[in-house]
């Protein structure tokens, strides 16, 4: 009888580990490791017109002095350089003791978010605010905005002869009128992302450039990574506008998107685009192939 006990132990066991350690869930957005279609992986990088390397150079080690006088500099130490010499030189933004750091992003739509949020970040840690501009952004009194002097423009694009475009000219514009108020982060683990899935409602970007919300979910998402399950659907790019209009979070006014690193930066805009205006923060975290 003594063998007996120890028997259905092992049983009950089983048992409840069956019951509450469920497998590893398949999400369709996870479904394509690749992307089918065209992007960049790495591209040139000019601050104003100059150029100041790759977007791939930003993933070397810290240069010493010696290689930084070789003019072996990357956009992020470049930015930095300039931050500092303005600083240096009691450089202010007109009626305020504040130095101008911001920084006008424009980024080949063809180019993968991976590499695209690597840019931003370093641009973000470097200066100062970053700006993506919107696709219609509105106009003062009719006439386009006239450009800032003081604000950095970087691009993955070289300029056209002639210059840019007005609707390219980089502004100050802190309340988001004419912008897009953003951040980008990477996905740290896999219990990070099952919890931003879960916690709060979000719009994800597949690899092959396919739309999906994760819906919130209720109290079971409180009780940790083992026991939730992603509540996700797919949507068609259509319908992008009225579902980003449901999942606003209410408190903060932020939309989470969760990105693929293999989608294109084109696809990225569509959701932008789709996004309510104003205040309304566009928070990307993006998931690298690996996680």
């Amino acid at each position: 009888m003594m063998k007996i006990f120890p028997l259905i132990s092992l049983l009950l066991l089983i048992v409840l580990g069956c019951k509450y350690l469920s497998p590893a869930q398949k999400l369709e957005s996870e479904a394509t490791t690749e992307n089918p279609k065209r992007t960049i992986s790495d591209s040139l990088v000019f601050l104003n017109s100059g150029s100041v390397g790759k977007i791939s150079d930003l993933k070397r080690a810290k240069r010493d002095v010696i290689d930084l006088a070789t003019n072996d500099s990357t956009v992020a130490d470049v930015l930095s350089d300039v931050i500092k010499e303005r600083e240096k030189n009691g450089v202010f933004m007109e009626g305020t003791n504040v130095t101008p750091s911001s920084v006008y992003l424009i980024a080949n739509p063809e180019l993968a978010i991976g590499p695209l949020a690597e840019l931003y970040i370093a641009i973000d840690e470097n200066a100062g605010d970053v700006y993506i501009r919107r696709k219609n952004a509105p106009r003062n009194d009719g006439r386009p905005q006239k450009p800032n002097p003081f604000t950095l423009e970087v691009r993955t694009v070289a300029l056209v002869f002639g210059g840019a475009p007005e609707h390219d000219w980089p502004i100050y514009d802190p309340r988001h009128r004419f912008t897009y108020s953003t951040s980008f982060e990477f996905v740290k683990t896999p219990d990070s992302l099952l919890s931003s899935r879960a916690w709060v409602s979000s719009v994800e970007l597949s690899a092959d450039e396919r739309y999906f919300v994760n819906d919130k979910q209720g109290p079971e998402a409180d009780e940790g990574p083992k026991y939730t399950q992603v509540k996700q659907r797919p949507i068609e790019p259509a319908a992008l506008t009225s579902e980003l209009a449901k999942i606003v979070e209410p408190i903060n006014k932020y939309i989470l998107i969760i990105a693929s690193e293999k989608a294109s930066y084109a696809s990225l805009l569509k959701i932008f685009e789709a996004a309510p205006g104003g205040s309304v923060k566009l928070q990307v975290l993006v998931r690298r192939s690996a996680i």
